[in-house]
């Protein structure tokens, strides 16, 4: 109500006084018309972009100038919290300034020129009424200049210019000129040439015919180090040291102030260039990387000086870091009620055997009340607590032996965790053996698990919980004793520049195969089997399973303060062979902080089951299906750090392949869209030096189920003026 009323307000002043706040003699800037004179497509958006002034941003289809409509609240004459508040949130009237209207006429006419269009003319024409104004730009273009001929005369372009970015017949365009360019000088600088760069290459356009050019590429033919190439000489490693003592010679590389902290073939494995060979800048930079990778230095500088020799010596500088470092993070949530809270506590050594080995211990702690569970003796009663210890070694180990990729690692994890509810108490060990992380191209990455071993011990089963779990066999089979051994294979897409503001995507997609090679075993040397027939491996039966997943989203980035990102995730998992069912910490589950948020984490599904008893509140799933969409915004600053918002919609539901007795409603089946669930929320992002503090709040719009004959919630507003909303408390965006 409050809302529709500012709104209202808004509306009036739009109408009535636009200007109140514009001085006099000044005009308010209020629309951009963009014309061209011929018959020709016109992309506005990019011209729009280049204009310097634009008028007051509207919101609702361009109809309702929201923020200056929430400014002109404001009085200037008095200083107070609300005209003070006003004046902060909403936006100054925009003043005409014809020297920014110049500016913009002659950006216009560049960037046309930039694109072929030589000749390009751009009229200006502010029309004034009512101490408003609108400017309008007049584009006329002329002809498209076409390239006839391409010319490489210095002999060290010729033998660059083989898949040239610039063709014959292709129009003149400036863009293209810097890529070619940019293409040259990293094939020259790859290839010895230390001295070359995109500046030393000029190109010319000769415009004697009325409508094409000759394009020439050259380069000083009289700058002898512009056309000689250079070998490495000496490599020179300094450590961040005062005084310059040198250690060791090896191979033409010296090593300066290489404590015993540091092997030194940590740092000649991750060299891509020898003495001798010929500079490369490609190799330098993949060097620079290697070299920061390893996570034990906090800078990397590469340099290069001539010698009396006309060969160049490399300086590689490295500062290190800290070794020992330690994080603490938190979570909370609440929902009707529910409240839950956990801790991780890690700390760890960047270097532990003095070959960049990263050990890492966490230890976690986690707390949870659930009311409508059998137990609420206490306040909190779920609780769980565990541990994991893990050490990564920068470089691929024994067995696999892979060449030629990027940012190798092999990774080894040990843990142990133990949970306790009212329904049951569950202690799972788990080790991770052989984990090997590398990248092969720019985009790709991937995570080889080789060898996966759990053991999960189920005891002090609640009665409910065995009437409603243990009574069936399905369920029984995901809440009895069981090992899991596998493997898995996850590969990662991900395209992001950080360096430029474009939209990326971002694609996961894993296979996890459990059993496999232990079923084989079990074949070949006869394993004891149950009474059922099945397998069994130190007393207890080894599960098997395959599990895949598929992650994709994609991030529509406007500017660097506002986005819109688009996230759909599909999960399937299939018992085979030794199973009847996937074991349950291996099935999926629906709700929490980063699924579909109007729901706490288990509580959501399987299917369109409700649970009219409430006894338990813990459902997993064979298959996932979540979609989400979120929207990212700046909002103000709280001190030093940025306040950001966000507005999302998820949707999803987890179910199983085959019917359950005890939860009608939960096989997966044809009309799975009509048990999607949908919620709705707003959240905060508090952004403290990359450390990002997210607080959601969500609602739920449709239920998976029907209550009162409709999934839909009835009057879904007043539900969130009413309060109910999930709390959702987390580190880092959900996605």
């Amino acid at each position: 109500m409050r809302i529709f009323i500012i709104i209202i307000c808004v509306l009036i002043l739009n109408s009535c006084s636009t200007t109140k706040h514009v001085p006099e003699r000044k005009n308010l800037l209020i629309r951009n018309n963009i014309y061209l004179v011929e018959n020709k497509k016109l992309n506005k958006y990019e011209v729009n972009k280049i204009i310097k002034q634009k008028p007051n941003k509207r919101i609702f289809a361009g109809l309702l100038k929201f923020h200056l409509g929430i400014y002109n609240l404001s009085d200037s004459t008095k200083k107070n919290f609300l005209n003070n508040y006003f004046r902060k949130i909403g936006e100054k009237p925009v003043i005409f300034n014809e020297k920014l209207t110049e500016k913009s006429k002659l950006q216009i006419e560049r960037y046309f020129k930039n694109k072929g269009y030589l000749n390009c003319y751009v009229k200006t024409l502010p029309i004034f009424k009512n101490q408003k104004v609108t400017v309008e730009y007049e584009i006329k273009l002329g002809d498209k200049y076409i390239i006839s001929n391409i010319k490489y005369p210095n002999y060290i372009l010729s033998n660059a210019q083989n898949k040239s970015e610039i063709k014959k017949g292709d129009p003149l365009n400036l863009e293209l000129l810097k890529k070619e360019s940019g293409r040259i000088s990293n094939i020259l600088q790859n290839n010895g040439y230390y001295y070359f760069d995109s500046n030393s290459l000029t190109y010319k356009a000769d415009t004697a015919r009325s409508d094409s050019v000759l394009l020439i590429f050259d380069i000083d033919s009289l700058n002898e180090k512009l056309n000689t190439k250079y070998f490495i000489n000496n490599i020179n490693i300094y450590m961040d040291e005062d005084s310059l003592q040198k250690i060791e010679t090896k191979e033409s590389i010296n090593f300066f102030n290489l404590n015993n902290k540091i092997k030194k073939k940590t740092i000649t494995r991750t060299l891509k260039f020898n003495p001798g060979e010929l500079y490369s800048l490609k190799k330098v930079q993949q060097t620079r990387n290697n070299l920061l990778n390893l996570k034990i230095f906090n800078s990397v500088n590469i340099s290069f000086e001539e010698n009396e020799n006309k060969k160049i010596d490399c300086n590689i500088f490295l500062k290190q870091q800290k070794k020992l470092y330690y994080r603490i993070e938190a979570e909370g949530t609440n929902s009707s009620g529910n409240y839950g809270t956990s801790l991780n506590f890690m700390f760890g050594n960047k270097n532990t055997f003095k070959g960049a080995e990263n050990f890492n211990f966490k230890f976690k702690g986690a707390l949870e009340t659930r009311k409508n569970l059998s137990n609420n003796e206490s306040f909190f009663n779920i609780w769980e607590v565990g541990g994991e210890a893990s050490l990564k070694v920068p470089r691929i180990l024994f067995p696999i032996k892979l060449n030629y990729v990027k940012s190798p690692s092999t990774n080894f994890v040990l843990s142990f965790m133990k949970q306790q509810r009212p329904d049951f108490t569950r202690s799972i060990l788990k080790t991770t053996l052989f984990s090997y992380n590398f990248k092969s191209k720019k985009n790709l990455s991937y995570i080889l698990n080789l060898v996966e071993f759990s053991y999960v011990k189920m005891f002090d089963e609640s009665d409910d919980f065995k009437e409603e779990y243990l009574s069936n066999q399905l369920l029984q089979n995901q809440y009895t004793d069981h090992l899991i051994t596998g493997s898995s294979y996850t590969m990662i897409f991900n395209n992001q520049n950080l360096n430029k503001i474009k939209n990326y995507s971002f694609l996961k997609g894993k296979v996890e195969v459990s059993g496999l090679t232990t079923n084989l075993l079990a074949n070949f040397l006869n394993f004891d089997q149950d009474g059922e027939n099945n397998y069994i491996l130190f007393k207890n039966r080894f599960t098997q399973y395959i599990i895949t997943e598929f992650d994709f989203r994609r991030y529509l980035i406007f500017n660097k303060k506002n986005s819109l990102i688009f996230r759909t995730y599909f999960g399937f998992g299939y018992p085979y062979g030794n199973s009847e069912q996937i074991p349950a910490q291996k099935q999926f589950f629906g709700g929490g902080t980063n699924g579909v948020r109007a729901w706490n984490p288990f509580s959501l599904g399987p299917g369109s089951f409700q649970n009219i008893n409430n006894n338990v509140d813990y459902y997993l799933g064979d298959i996932k299906i979540e979609t989400n969409i979120e929207y990212r915004f700046p909002l103000f600053n709280l001190g030093k750090y940025k306040m950001k918002g966000a507005m999302f919609a998820d949707s999803g539901n987890i179910w199983y392949m085959k019917e359950l007795e005890n939860q009608p409603g939960s096989k997966f089946g044809k009309d799975f869209l009509s048990e999607m669930a949908i919620g709705l929320g707003f959240g905060l992002r508090y952004d403290v030096n990359l450390l990002i503090i997210r607080i959601d709040l969500a609602t739920p719009l449709r239920y998976p189920y029907q209550i009162n004959n409709s999934n839909w919630v009835k009057d879904p507003i007043r539900k969130i003026f009413e309060g109910d909303l999930n709390l959702n408390i987390g580190i880092g965006y959900p996605f």
